[in-house]
């Protein structure tokens, strides 16, 4: 190994080194709560020959219970959560009724525009946007959806843009 590629990874080297040893220090003491695990694996002397196989004790982890949420907690957060996606959807949607993947990616496959459809749906559903909102949403996503250039006349094509709707390669290129 190089000393370049070397000294970019000493410090998992360290960390792994420090957490052996850890385990080590740990698991020396025998206490009521450890199994014994034989590993075939035998480890080399320092003449060279080979040492017996040593046996790790592992203790049995505590089981630890998740915080209990109440139903009405579960709720505001997952409505809180919504929101904030709708509230991206309706900041970023194009003029052609796209959204794209980030603002800085504005290119989209079939499945982010069903998930475009998907999410006005959810927010109908949630009481975000109201029935009109909806239909205006959709419509003009799937009249976008209606003009799409299909390769080879036969399928969509893997990638579009957001903002033109036209189909571009995998350089985003038109």
């Amino acid at each position: 190994m190089s000393q370049s590629r070397f000294s970019s990874r000493w410090p998992a080297l360290i960390t792994l080194v420090l957490t052996l040893t850890a385990a080590q220090t740990q698991c020396q003491g025998t206490a009521s709560d450890t199994k014994s695990v034989d590993h075939s694996s035998s480890i080399a002397a320092s003449d060279g020959a080979l040492a017996a196989p040593r046996s790790l004790q592992l203790r049995t982890p505590v089981a630890v219970d998740p915080p209990a949420a109440t139903p009405a907690e579960q709720r505001a957060f997952m409505l809180k959560s919504a929101r904030a996606a709708w509230t991206y959807v309706t900041r970023e949607i194009t003029p052609k009724g796209f959204v794209g993947a980030t603002k800085n990616y504005q290119y989209l496959t079939v499945w982010d525009m069903a998930s475009e459809l998907a999410a006005a749906y959810s927010a109908r559903e949630l009481g975000f946007i109201n029935r009109s909102g909806y239909k205006s949403f959709v419509n003009r996503t799937l009249t976008s959806v209606e003009k799409l250039t299909l390769y080879d006349g036969a399928a969509f094509n893997r990638m579009y843009s957001a903002q033109t709707g036209e189909m571009v390669d995998s350089k985003a290129q038109p």
